[in-house]
């Protein structure tokens, strides 16, 4: 990952470039509109997953937060360990792209703590999400 040329103050990277299965940890502050990471087609907004397709759920507007999302078959997002949404966010494939933000205007990366991805489903066959989540929080003390 690089800092972005551009001066918004947000990282570039290809290293989801061609995948469909991508599991997303992070924890930030967060409004309803800021995007926390555009990587091609697979975006997490504040309050909504996309892979082709809008998958809502409600975040914590203004207060930090654990999100955790799964790009999956049936893809799931958790806040703070409870699960807030199931379904279909779509299948397109990942691409470069950025993290902490959209644009100097929409960037976030200056209220992000911690943002970890995977190239693999960390829900299935082993379920390593309430473990991670564990180990994240019991740094940052969110929930």
């Amino acid at each position: 990952m690089a800092k972005n040329s551009g001066g918004s103050g947000v990282l570039s990277t290809s290293a989801v470039s061609g995948l469909t299965t991508i599991s997303m940890f992070d924890v930030a502050t967060t409004g309803g509109f800021n995007r926390i990471a555009q990587l091609g087609n697979v975006i997490h907004e504040g309050d909504f997953m996309y892979q082709g397709a809008v998958l809502s759920f409600t975040s914590t507007n203004n207060a930090q937060a654990l999100t955790s999302l799964f790009f999956k078959a049936t893809d799931e997002a958790y806040i703070n360990g409870s699960q807030v949404a199931s379904g279909n966010a779509g299948t397109s494939s990942g691409g470069s792209g950025v993290i902490g933000g959209q644009s100097a205007a929409l960037r976030v990366i200056d209220y992000m703590q911690e943002f970890i991805f995977y190239d693999f489903d960390q829900t299935s066959p082993t379920n390593n999400r309430p473990g991670i989540e564990t180990n994240i929080n019991g740094y940052f003390q969110i929930f």
